[in-house]
């Protein structure tokens, strides 16, 4: 009992912890037994635990089964292989909250960000990168989940600080910041409180190399972020810094205050 205790304390601290409730459940159960009568619980347990055994294996393993099938697509070499290499939707794996899908997309696009300047990427690493981005934005359109937002907010401030020789990494980087802007107006939706996910593409957005569409979905996503909350350092700051292109004193005296609230 002592065991099984200290197991479930050691597996509460982990984020998959909902998923094996149920078996948990189960060990603790067959871990208790009443004292008396110990002979004949001693003649059972034996071929108990043995059979027990093999009904966890058997169900671990099929689950393991289960999730690889719903995630096949997440295998680069799989996709590699295949003549065609079109487009296949992944579908959440909903109790595990989309974590395969998430952990493919940032293995993918940091092998390439991360690469030093010496090493030549093939164009199998970007057309992976460039599936996976694909099917980040149809789920950013379709069914947002905070973990997939935050994952594409990464992944496009990876890109837009870095830039590589290869003439693919341009095309995969104009891909990558066409929904950059929308995964920033959408995360106030799921996550307001991580507003600090924002600051790379207002950086961007309110530089002066930034085209003018952007600049507008600036201004909206600042506004929105202000009414959430009015005393938002990031919103004071980038709302200060966008008012001070302003001709007005008046406002640029305004956007200087802000900018010391933020601070």
């Amino acid at each position: 009992m002592a065991t099984a205790t200290s197991y479930i304390a050691i597996a509460s601290l982990w984020f998959e912890f909902a998923t094996i409730i149920a078996l948990l459940g189960f060990v603790i159960a067959i871990s208790l037994k009443e004292r008396q009568d110990r002979t004949k619980i001693k003649r059972f347990s034996v071929p108990l635990k043995a059979v027990t055994s093999c009904v966890i294996g058997f169900c671990l393993m099929t689950a393991a089964g289960w999730i690889y099938q719903k995630n096949i697509h997440l295998d680069k070499q799989i996709f590699l292989a295949d003549q065609n290499k079109g487009f296949n939707p992944v579908e959440d794996d909903r109790l595990r909250g989309n974590v395969s899908f998430q952990r493919a997309l940032r293995e993918g696009y940091r092998y390439i960000t991360m690469a030093p300047p010496e090493r030549t990427l093939q164009y199998d690493d970007y057309l992976w990168v460039q599936y996976l981005t694909e099917v980040a934005q149809q789920q950013l359109r379709n069914n947002p989940a905070n973990t997939i937002i935050m994952e594409y907010l990464l992944l496009a401030s990876d890109f837009q600080n870095i830039e590589r020789p290869e003439k693919d990494f341009k095309a995969l980087k104009n891909l990558i910041l066409s929904e950059w802007s929308y995964a920033a107006s959408i995360l106030l939706e799921t996550a307001p409180h991580r507003s600090e996910l924002l600051i790379p593409y207002l950086t961007y957005a309110v530089s002066p190399q930034a085209p003018q569409s952007e600049k507008e979905w600036a201004e909206i996503i600042l506004s929105d972020l202000y009414q959430h909350d009015t005393t938002n350092p990031i919103a004071l700051w980038f709302i200060g810094q966008m008012e001070l292109a302003n001709n007005e004193n008046e406002k640029r005296i305004t956007a200087i205050e802000n900018m010391l609230k933020a601070l």
